[in-house]
């Protein structure tokens, strides 16, 4: 659900936002698919988790729109991995963190 919730948005913005500077919307798509590839990889490759009964993942549509927040807020400073790659340590780290911390809660 988050996954069509961002592509929606991102048509939208690209829709809406002049195409004036093609870099500035290169960096929209990037704020709005990074932090969603990210929870998607974690969420498949490392956790394994199976949301097929679940309509909507909540905390993964708040770590999305935190990941957004990040990506914009990077994009103002130099990495040397870049602000896409480094979004994706820091969303894969807290959507590992965020999903042992709901287990650990859940097992109490």
């Amino acid at each position: 659900m988050a996954a069509i919730g961002a592509t929606i948005l991102g048509t939208v913005s690209a829709l809406i936002f002049p195409m004036d500077n093609f870099s500035n919307f290169l960096y929209l798509i990037g704020s709005v698919f990074a932090p969603m590839i990210a929870i998607q990889i974690t969420d498949y490759f490392i956790l394994e988790v199976d949301y097929r009964q679940q309509n909507c993942q909540w905390t993964n549509l708040i770590l999305w729109l935190i990941g957004f927040i990040i990506y914009r807020i990077l994009l103002n400073y130099s990495f040397l991995l870049g602000s896409t790659v480094t979004t994706i340590i820091v969303i894969i780290a807290m959507t590992w963190g965020t999903c042992r911390v709901i287990k650990l809660v859940k097992a109490k």
